[in-house]
């Protein structure tokens, strides 16, 4: 495929798992959006490292009895609805025995789908999960590596950005910024990227900052509103861990700017591409072990 159509795909899958973790975020399911969120940084990880679209790997799937034996009559499922679809539209000749085998062959398919996904959802309804059990590994190493860290991950969505954040023991929640789009991150993270990568090529002069910290204002704004600066001051939140999304990994955190001190002045500060590829203390000692306990 040319760079352009392995683009468009990638597009479309990191598209696809941002409208999933919006959805998730709109019903308050907010630890389960942090999973998809971070399946995505996975996903683009593969394809940096790789240099080719990858998907997880997985085993081969296990088919139903009755899927197989529908696979041994018609070589496949689709088969079966190709076969069914061609014979009601006239472009193929079968007979009535055959539609009705057909037909039946449909019915018991169905029923039998039906009834997995009826079992599935009197399985599963009425258990309500344990927080704790919804945050990956990753995010909880990151987020207990030091106290008081509060993990961000800024969504970018076509028409609005949403941020979404998590502390430990299972809590998270998100606020959506208004009236900010995909094209206005953009935009602010290409010109304050400019204006920084200006600085340190030919330097800055004091005519300069104010230029510079106004796009740092703007950022700031968007990316640590006020309501929540003021909600993770209140609860003594003193580390931010920024997953950033798009464009946004291209800026420095430490230099937005809230008017009166810069960030790094308020918070120690950390990105991480993806939680579960970051590397801490509890994650080497798990590493260690593994080693340990393979020479053994």
């Amino acid at each position: 495929l040319s760079l352009e159509l392995q683009q468009s795909y990638i597009d479309a899958v990191a598209s696809d798992y941002r409208l999933l973790a919006e959805l998730l975020i709109s019903e308050g399911r907010f630890l389960e959006s942090l999973q998809v969120l971070e399946l995505l940084k996975a996903e683009e990880i593969r394809e940096y490292t790789r240099g080719t679209v990858t998907n997880i790997q997985t085993g081969d799937i296990k088919l139903s009895p009755v899927e197989t034996d529908i696979i041994n009559k018609h070589d496949s499922i689709v088969q079966l609805g190709l076969k069914i679809d061609d014979c009601e539209a006239a472009v193929r000749s079968c007979s009535e025995e055959e539609r009705l085998n057909w037909y039946r062959d449909r019915t018991t398919l169905t029923t039998e789908w039906n009834t997995l996904i009826t079992s599935l959802e009197r399985a599963v309804s009425p258990v309500a999960p344990n927080p704790r059990d919804l945050i990956t590994e990753g995010v909880s190493e990151v987020l207990e590596a030091q106290p008081n860290t509060v993990l961000i991950y800024p969504v970018v969505l076509k028409d609005r950005l949403v941020l979404l954040w998590a502390t430990r023991g299972g809590v998270a929640n998100a606020i959506e910024v208004p009236q900010v789009t995909e094209s206005d991150i953009n935009r602010a993270a290409f010109e304050f990227r400019r204006l920084m990568r200006q600085c340190e090529i030919s330097g800055c002069t004091a005519e300069d900052i104010p230029t510079i910290q106004s796009v740092a204002q703007q950022l700031h704004q968007w990316l640590l509103p006020k309501d929540l600066d003021d909600l993770l001051r209140q609860e003594g939140i003193e580390n931010l861990v920024f997953a950033l999304d798009q464009q946004l990994r291209y800026i420095p955190m430490a230099a937005l700017h809230n008017g009166n001190q810069y960030l790094i002045e308020r918070y120690t500060l950390s990105t991480v591409t993806a939680a579960w590829l970051t590397p801490t203390a509890r994650s080497e000692e798990r590493r260690v072990g593994k080693e340990c306990r393979s020479r053994w």
